[in-house]
């Protein structure tokens, strides 16, 4: 159920979600909400998808609530769906592809992934 046919907020997440910070993602489509307590927690919605090249960072727990995303590692590429969880190690060169209506949660170690919307 979306959180839009019980009226609690405009897209999937809850009202109290949508009230967190947005995060400054440079995806277009993208809607992001944060919190930053030892770590940085994203509760994100990709419409029309997005694709991302070779990059690393810090540690990343991601949980997929809809749609599907594929991450490559090592040139293996794994697909995660619903219910689905993956880990992306500190400093682990890997891409993705986000496909159209994912909607999902990445915690990443640290609290300065990304910053929030001006």
């Amino acid at each position: 159920m979306s959180t839009s046919e019980t009226g609690d907020g405009v897209g999937y997440f809850p009202a109290f979600i949508e009230r967190l910070p947005e995060a400054d993602i440079p995806i277009e489509t993208c809607r992001a909400f944060m919190m930053r307590d030892g770590c940085q927690a994203l509760f994100f919605e990709l419409p029309g998808g997005s694709q991302s090249p070779d990059h690393s960072h810090v540690n990343e727990w991601g949980y997929v609530i809809q749609g599907r995303v594929d991450i490559t590692i090592d040139g293996v590429t794994t697909t995660y769906g619903p219910g689905e969880s993956y880990f992306v190690g500190d400093g682990v060169v890997h891409s993705v592809v986000n496909h159209p209506g994912l909607i999902g949660v990445s915690v990443f170690d640290g609290t300065e992934r990304f910053a929030a919307k001006p």
